[in-house]
């Protein structure tokens, strides 16, 4: 394989995001516990595993045969989140998207947010680029992130553990 070959872009079903860093690069300095920072921008979120994939994964598919001629043996955007080590990522299909350019964030509405204004557990859909790749004797597909969408009036369970200081601190101020 000379050149990475790229698919058409394709959008997820919807699904909760785990990780995102759609306003500033995934680095050490800005998550100083996380062991692997990618240095670009990126979204991991989960959909359930009953979800349409079909047209994404027959895009992948595509990039797979014509940048190596086979599906077979080669690494798929695709993990299993019942095989990670988050409970909230079981019965999930695990995707990540990357990107060195900022990607555009919207809500439902597909209004301009900031990152700020999303949660770890919140609803949304990520479009993506399927692209190969070779990385040693490894074959690969894996996704550029193009852009995000945070659907911001869908309830979901927070999964950050965020909370207010009321919540924390209790309805009195007689432990004092």
């Amino acid at each position: 394989m000379a050149d990475n070959i790229f698919g058409s872009t394709v959008v997820t079903p919807k699904g909760q995001f785990f990780f995102y860093d759609v306003d500033t690069p995934n680095t050490a300095e800005k998550h100083p516990k996380n062991k692997f920072p990618s240095d670009r921008y990126d979204v991991t979120m989960g959909c359930p595993k009953d979800a349409d994939f079909s047209k994404m994964k027959a895009e992948c598919e595509k990039v797979a045969k014509e940048a190596f001629k086979t599906v077979e043996g080669i690494d798929m955007p695709f993990a299993n989140g019942d095989e990670k080590g988050m409970s909230s990522m079981k019965g999930m299909i695990i995707i990540r998207g990357k990107c060195s350019k900022r990607p555009g964030l919207i809500d439902g509405d597909k209004q301009r947010i900031t990152e700020e204004e999303v949660q770890a557990g919140m609803w949304g859909r990520i479009s993506l680029t399927p692209m190969s790749y070779m990385s040693g004797k490894t074959k690969g597909v894996t996704f550029i992130l193009k852009n995000v969408q945070a659907l911001t009036a869908l309830e979901y369970e927070n999964l950050g553990g965020a909370s207010t200081p009321e919540d924390d601190f209790g309805d009195s101020n007689s432990d004092f």
